[in-house]
């Protein structure tokens, strides 16, 4: 089966065997991807996450996803974001910011990986906000809990506590918020 994909803004057109995982097609074509790797064998550590998009949109929905659970036929006609080239995102900027100015970051297992999910926690708090209209405060403390947990359920690693995570995540909110205007 021929895919055509960007992956970390690279072309990429190849034939693949219809049972290959997204995470093999990436190690085939990629050396020294150190963000994304899988240190379990039960596919449950979640340090092979990526972002994928429609390729062809300007702007579309961007998914974040474990590369070896994914299919890599899935990723025909995408843009794939594997977790270490994230980290030169002035999106991750946000986070790293965040982690210096509260003294707390993630174990180096999970620091591709969990700073990619702060990232978009953040932007789906953020998004939430755009949507319903203003900042969001004590009203919608339960649709940020919501948004923090369901996405933290990719990290299996548990360096930071959820309390931390949350500060992470409501620093780098505002870090994001006086970035972006």
């Amino acid at each position: 089966m021929k895919i055509n994909c960007i992956i970390d803004d690279v072309n990429i057109s190849a034939d693949i065997y219809t049972h290959m995982s997204l995470l093999d097609f990436i190690r085939q074509r990629k050396i020294g991807s150190e963000g994304l790797y899988c240190k379990c064998s039960d596919k449950k550590c979640m340090n092979c996450l990526c972002f994928m998009e429609d390729a062809f949109k300007l702007s579309g929905a961007r998914e974040l996803l474990p590369s070896c659970l994914m299919p890599a036929y899935k990723a025909n006609g995408k843009k794939v974001t594997t977790a270490d080239y994230f980290l030169g995102f002035e999106e991750a900027s946000d986070v790293f910011d965040a982690y210096e100015l509260l003294k707390l970051k993630p174990c180096h297992d999970c620091f591709a990986s969990k700073t990619m999910i702060l990232s978009y926690i953040i932007g789906e708090y953020l998004e939430y906000e755009t949507r319903y209209g203003g900042i969001m405060d004590a009203r919608f403390a339960e649709e940020k809990t919501r948004i923090i947990a369901s996405n933290m359920n990719l990290s299996s690693c548990f360096c930071l506590s959820m309390k931390n995570v949350s500060a992470i995540v409501d620093t780098g909110i505002k870090i994001r918020r006086n970035r972006v205007v």
